[in-house]
């Protein structure tokens, strides 16, 4: 009966496969799960010219905003650049930790991605001109030391002109701002420091028989002092600066009085020799590999990261055009992944022939060989209806259980074709199909045993909410 129907049996097994082919097509991709580390680490930037006392009202509204969540125990925020003193930040930049509850004991929202999107929509509309990008402590820090960004993904943009730079980077960010699933869209800001600059009159310098390095001079003594000369205190010797006193160039009138001498002992002002003004100068310039760079920071929300990368890389590329000697470059979660899998299209296939060739050699026939690997894609079938059926993504941590899968497979696979192949010794007599008809019969309990009990034993982490188990749940699914 079953030979009879072989035919119908092929043609099924084939359609399923190709269907869960199309699944997988379908299913996105993501690099790793986000691990729940329990807490939320959230950036918020300021405007840049932002003063300190007004960055402390806001970071104190922010934590009141935080606090007002039952799901938050604990709220602690940092103004400026972490302890360490390694990253760059004024008082613009602000880092909140915030410790959640056990998601039992929630009530506002039912997961971390929804409670997310709660806070920092609240947040845009209660403090208007700032940044907000959420992520994880220990995700923050990956992050950071992967792409060099603080960002789950980011796009870096490479050169000369810092002006240009921030102007592509805030096109690329209201570009973004319209793809689906991106959330906490920020480009990186360097201008908008207000700044006191004078750009020297060259004439005027001449004409009092003077040079720009007089003026320089002039102006690093003013401002930031210059050593005249050593104090001895036994052993130890300090520089002693001067410089002019604070309240003497406290505005714009002021410090264009400020006298200097020509090359006659004449008295001079700098106003005389140099056109100064209040600009908005850049707050901090940003290098890599010695090129001026700037970044979009941004992360995905309700939607998986390969889908909103393509919708991002397709809108970006063609409606962003760069100007020539500048770049740009995707970075964060995505380089990550994409490496990742590029190494796993050199490793798989390099496995799966010397899989054939081990094979090979144990039963001494290519035919026997390619019914052993035959069962790698109907096996890989339930893993994607799986992945399908809870909503997961196809990861990095997916495919290296698709790799185990493979394994389980060919051993079940060499269970059966040995059991065919002890047939073929003890009776040569028999019918192949009644051979392989036979072993699937004696085979089936212990294969069925073998792997009931390797289900069950993993059914505990699969089905796991606790912190850290999203690793577990995407390779099991």
């Amino acid at each position: 009966m079953a030979l009879k129907f072989r035919p119908l049996i092929l043609i099924g097994a084939a359609i399923v496969v190709v269907g869960a082919l199309f699944l997988a097509t379908r299913l996105g991709s993501e690099f790793l799960p986000k691990l729940n580390e329990g807490a939320l680490w959230v950036h918020m930037d300021l405007p840049e010219s932002i003063s300190p006392t007004e960055a402390a009202r806001l970071t104190k509204k922010e934590r009141l905003i935080f606090a007002s969540y039952p799901e938050v125990n604990t709220v602690v925020s940092q103004i400026g650049r972490p302890d360490d003193g390694t990253d760059v930040g004024g008082f613009n930049m602000v880092e909140t930790y915030v410790e959640l509850l056990p998601e039992e004991k929630w009530k506002t929202a039912k997961s971390r991605e929804e409670l997310t999107a709660l806070m920092s929509k609240r947040l845009e509309e209660e403090i208007p001109g700032a940044d907000f990008l959420f992520s994880q402590y220990i995700e923050d820090n990956v992050n950071e030391a992967v792409s060099g960004i603080k960002g789950e993904l980011g796009i870096k943009l490479f050169g000369q002109d810092p002006d240009v730079l921030q102007s592509k980077a805030n096109q690329i960010a209201q570009i973004l701002k319209g793809v689906s699933g991106a959330a906490d869209v920020a480009p990186e800001v360097l201008a908008g420091q207000p700044q006191i600059q004078a750009t020297v009159d060259r004439k005027a310098v001449a004409r009092y028989g003077l040079g720009i390095g007089d003026v320089d001079s002039l102006v690093e003594t003013a401002f930031g002092g210059t050593v005249v000369t050593q104090i001895l205190e036994g052993e130890k010797s300090f520089d002693l600066a001067v410089k002019l006193r604070p309240e003497t160039i406290a505005n714009l009138s002021e410090i264009r009085s400020i006298p200097l001498f020509g090359s006659n002992n004449e008295i001079i002002t700098l106003g005389q020799v140099s056109a100064l003004g209040l600009k908005s100068g850049f707050a901090r310039i940003y290098r890599e590999e010695n090129e001026r760079t700037i970044a979009v920071k941004f992360a995905t929300r309700g939607r998986d990261l390969g889908s909103v990368i393509a919708d991002a890389e397709k809108r970006v590329g063609t409606e962003v055009h760069l100007p020539r000697g500048y770049r740009m470059e995707w970075t964060g979660s995505f380089e990550n992944e994409q490496r990742a899998v590029r190494r796993l299209m050199v490793v798989i296939p390099i496995t799966f022939v010397a899989i054939f060739f081990v094979l090979f050699t144990a039963f001494n026939s290519p035919l026997w060989v390619i019914g052993v690997l035959i069962n790698i894609p109907l096996a890989a079938v339930g893993g994607i209806v799986g992945l399908g059926l809870a909503g997961l993504p196809i990861s990095v941590s997916a495919l290296v259980g698709f790799v185990a899968l493979s394994g389980i497979a060919i051993q079940y696979g060499i269970i059966m074709f040995e059991r065919v192949h002890e047939l073929d010794e003890e009776k040569p007599d028999m019918n192949k199909r009644e051979a392989v008809w036979d072993a699937a019969l004696t085979r089936l309990r212990p294969i069925l045993m073998t792997s009931t009990m390797a289900a069950l034993g993993l059914l505990p982490a699969a089905l796991s909410h606790a912190v850290g188990a999203e690793t577990a749940d995407r390779s099991l699914s």
